[in-house]
């Protein structure tokens, strides 16, 4: 679940910032526990939306409830995406799960590139996964196996990022800048992961973030260009 991304982030910093720390550091966790506590209650609603979705219901069976959660029978699961199936997949993404990630890589902008990045790289992957199994090239199994490989490595990279922050609260920052050029290459390569899996899904939203300084905004626009709402 998307929201239990930022509570991850949230409890590695809590649990490094002590009541002895200077006040510069319990400035900084208190602006990040801000950013992360008004942010959660968004994505939970957004991935609330997504589960009840008539493709997510239909698709329940194959994937479950949570992709960190398959049953093993749906690991071994030998059979691959029928044309209905493929259809489905494709529109969770596009109309539930994008949306949702949106909202947490802008979260994720307001704390640190380097929050970015981990969330950008899982995204991109779990496009790619998407792609595998929509053009028949793994199968249900493989599919929810790597889906569940990439949440729990997602989760560790968070934890160890939550932990890195905190031990650099109140502390310059030289490498800020880098931090933000690695962010914005892995953004791309999630926008290029969207545009393979969605070539052929005509009029496709695709989610585009970049940095302006220190801001990251994120927009969504056509596989032609355009921008839309």
């Amino acid at each position: 679940m998307p929201g239990k991304t930022l509570r991850i982030l949230l409890r590695a910093l809590l649990l490094s910032v002590v009541a002895g720390c200077a006040s510069p550091a319990q400035q900084e966790a208190a602006r990040i526990e801000a950013v992360t506590t008004a942010a959660t209650p968004a994505i939970d609603a957004c991935w609330a939306k997504a589960q009840t979705s008539p493709q997510h219901r239909a698709l329940r069976p194959k994937m479950g409830e949570y992709s960190d959660s398959p049953t093993s029978a749906m690991k071994i699961n030998r059979e691959k995406a029928t044309t209905t199936e493929v259809a489905q997949l494709l529109a969770l993404q596009q109309d539930y799960l994008t949306p949702c990630r949106k909202i947490a890589v802008e979260s994720a902008g307001k704390v640190d590139p380097s929050i970015v990045t981990i969330l950008a790289d899982s995204y991109a992957g779990a496009d790619a996964n998407y792609a595998r199994v929509i053009s028949h090239e793994i199968t249900w199994g493989e599919f929810v196996t790597e889906n569940q490989a990439l949440v729990t490595q997602r989760r560790a990279a968070l934890l160890a990022a939550g932990e890195a922050l905190a031990r650099a609260l109140g502390k310059p920052s030289p490498q800020t800048t880098a931090a933000r050029w690695q962010a914005e290459a892995a953004l791309s390569h999630w926008l290029r992961r969207q545009q393979i899996l969605l070539q052929s899904r005509p009029h496709a939203r695709l989610i585009q973030c970049h940095y302006d300084g220190p801001v990251l905004s994120c927009a969504p626009f056509g596989d032609d260009g355009s921008p839309k709402n």
